[in-house]
């Protein structure tokens, strides 16, 4: 069988990692998981059982051992992927992400118009302030999905990718057509919609899918 080594690359010749070699390579890998503790515990006990009942010396016991867990780099990211939400999960929570944003939105600019509740009228002098710095984040949010799903799922998240953008921009152009057809009083926004700042949302809008594809391609490059 090929030597294993503690940097995860193969060659000819006998094992080259000890028992506790292959324990202190696993906490490496698995220095970011969140259940790092119990894994290595568990995965500890069950080696030493193997180890014991094979009645064999550390090299050649290793040596089955290996084989039949795989290095610590393999049984580390078999652990981080198991670890991992589903491609549909991801989808769902961006989604509901951003309808939540939509919504605390919405009441917020309601609130403000129609109500008394002073929480509001705060709310909304500190968006009307902050315009700015509310559409960079916005726009950050939208690098953050690509990123991520690049980051996690490589060359499959392209496609999961495109179906959340299509997916969550729909509210954006909903609230974009109750403002141009007058359900909702343009007057109400007046604010906001600078020439400027409307001109950057336009962009921002535009740009939304290609800016994500760029976090994309970036978290991909990331995660390899």
């Amino acid at each position: 069988m090929g030597a294993v080594f503690l940097d995860g690359q193969s060659g000819v010749g006998e094992i080259m990692i000890t028992f506790r070699q292959y324990i202190e390579q696993l906490e490496i890998e698995l220095r970011h998981h969140p259940d790092r503790t119990e894994i290595i515990a568990e995965i500890t006990v069950h080696m030493k059982e193997e180890m014991s009942a094979q009645n064999l010396p550390e090299k050649e016991a290793m040596a089955i051992i290996i084989n039949k867990f795989g290095s610590p780099q393999e049984l580390a990211g078999s652990f981080r992927q198991a670890s991992l939400p589903s491609p549909q999960q991801v989808k769902v929570l961006f989604i509901l992400f951003n309808i939540g944003v939509f919504i605390v939105g919405i009441a917020i600019t309601f609130g403000h118009h129609l109500g008394n509740l002073s929480f509001f009228h705060w709310a909304w002098g500190a968006l009307a302030q902050n315009s700015w710095w509310v559409l960079m984040t916005y726009t950050a949010y939208w690098i953050l999905i690509g990123y991520h799903l690049g980051k996690e799922f490589g060359s499959q998240g392209k496609k999961l990718l495109t179906e959340t953008v299509r997916l969550t921009i729909i509210p954006n152009l909903f609230f974009m057509m109750i403002v141009l057809y007058g359900i909702m009083p343009i007057e109400w926004f007046r604010s906001f919609l600078t020439a400027p700042f409307f001109g950057a949302c336009l962009i921002a809008t535009i740009l939304f899918y290609p800016i994500s594809q760029a976090g994309f391609y970036l978290g991909k490059h990331q995660g390899l």
